[in-house]
């Protein structure tokens, strides 16, 4: 009888977006980071208010300096590299903000966050990548803001290996594809390669499904 009750109250249950904001506010006005973060990701997505990118940095930010919250070091990262792709906006130095997100990427994907362990080693295999078409053609005219991040020690192809491995192994979907990418292209390791090739086109990855059944019509196999 009571287990039905219990079950017929939460049925009954209606979200409450007011008394959540006030409350998740509250939070915020003690610093607590989790609850800066929300309100952050709510001003980006127009959760309960309307969408301002500017409160949601300052929120974000401060979820950053208060706690090192690594949902806010990802987010914030990514609306700073938003901002360096946009063209409409003037008097901003886009070496710098690419700069910042990376650093910021770099510290969620250290605490662990699948995502931005991701989103990391792939700023990490580009950086790699542009720093090889530099070497081999010293005519191109690259003034990337990559350039000045390739002295940094961990801007390396086992450190976007162990970024990618352990973010795959959370099962984030992008990175499980990249990692098969990774192991085939780079590592040259077939059988690995493939195994995550075939979990990505299981999960739904369209380009997976494309390049594992080709790789079994050539006849691969592992």
């Amino acid at each position: 009888e009571r287990l039905t009750l219990f079950k017929t109250k939460l049925v009954n249950f209606k979200r409450d977006m007011a008394k959540s904001k006030i409350y998740c506010k509250k939070a915020a006005d003690e610093c607590y980071p989790p609850a800066l973060t929300k309100l952050g990701m709510d001003f980006v997505n127009g959760i309960g208010c309307a969408k301002d990118i500017e409160k949601s940095k300052y929120y974000l930010k401060k979820a950053i300096d208060y706690g090192n919250d690594p949902k806010a070091l990802f987010n914030y990262a990514d609306i700073l590299m938003k901002e360096r792709n946009r063209d409409d906006i003037d008097n901003i130095d886009k070496d710098d903000l690419y700069k910042e997100a990376f650093d910021y990427y770099k510290e969620a994907a250290k605490q662990g966050l699948p995502e931005a362990q991701y989103r990391y080693a792939c700023l990490i295999l580009e950086i790699l990548e542009k720093k090889e078409q530099r070497d081999y053609n010293t005519d191109l005219n690259d003034n990337s803001q990559s350039e000045d991040l390739t002295e940094d020690e961990n801007i390396n192809y086992e450190t976007a290996e162990k970024n990618l491995k352990n973010s795959a192994k959370l099962n984030y979907p992008p990175a499980v594809y990249k990692y098969s990418i990774f192991l085939l292209d780079i590592k040259k390791c077939t059988r690995k390669g493939m195994e995550f090739m075939k979990k990505a086109a299981d999960d739904g990855n369209d380009e997976a499904k494309f390049k594992y059944g080709k790789m079994m019509f050539e006849g691969y196999n592992f």
